[in-house]
């Protein structure tokens, strides 16, 4: 058995997400045809310490780093920016990590302090979380994300205890996976309540400004 590592620090080549200048331009530009405005980047490069790559394994990522509560960096994950590039999202090798992904939870460093507090949304992936957060934060709802569609038991320990803090816990998949978010939902049991998606958006990362302040208008109401 290999004995994963007890603490981690981004390598060198992983660069903060700060500028819209040089080697980070590319990086810029694939959030904003994402329908990220510039002030919406930089929030999220901040709260979320994003970070971009331009050269190995990692090589044309957007870099999303995962914290725990006190802070401690525990892995982190790459979105490519290359279009019909697979697989879209890497993780660092699991013998490399302090935990995986599918072990832990997206932003669970601020998650114990920001306020207010009203709702917890629990995402697939890293960037619906993002986007939840981004449009919610004013409504005290807040996004996370599983990093697939499976929960594993850590997980559900973690959300447990979320549920403690957070008024609501919702699940909010992408609108082809109801039979996922039914058992997970039915895993997560009655504090965590299914959510749908408006009619015709995929998934969260879609979600424009006022159709996510409707649904979570709705959803606090």
């Amino acid at each position: 058995m290999v004995e994963r590592p007890t603490s981690l620090e981004l390598p060198t080549e992983f660069k903060p997400l700060q500028t819209n200048t040089g080697l980070a331009k590319p990086f810029v530009e694939y959030l904003v045809n994402r329908g990220y405005a510039f002030e919406d980047v930089w929030w999220a490069a901040s709260i979320y310490d994003l970070h971009y790559c331009t050269r190995g394994d990692f090589q044309y990522r957007l870099i999303i780093p995962v914290y725990n509560e006190t802070g401690r960096l525990l892995t982190w994950v790459g979105r490519t920016i290359v279009p019909d590039q697979n697989p879209r999202y890497k993780a660092l090798l699991a013998e490399h990590s302090v935990t995986i992904p599918g072990d832990t939870l997206l932003g669970l460093n601020f998650l114990w302090t920001i306020r207010p507090a009203r709702a917890v949304v629990v995402c697939e992936g890293a960037f619906d979380a993002i986007r939840v957060t981004l449009f919610g934060r004013a409504l005290g709802v807040w996004g996370t994300c599983l990093f697939g569609l499976n929960v594993s038991e850590p997980q559900s320990l973690l959300l447990e205890e979320l549920s403690e803090r957070f008024e609501h816990v919702y699940l909010l998949l992408d609108e082809d996976a109801s039979l996922q978010s039914f058992r997970l939902s039915q895993r997560l049991g009655s504090k965590c309540r299914p959510l749908r998606l408006p009619a015709g958006v995929g998934d969260p990362g879609e979600l424009k400004a006022p159709q996510a302040t409707s649904l979570f208008a709705q959803m606090l109401a």
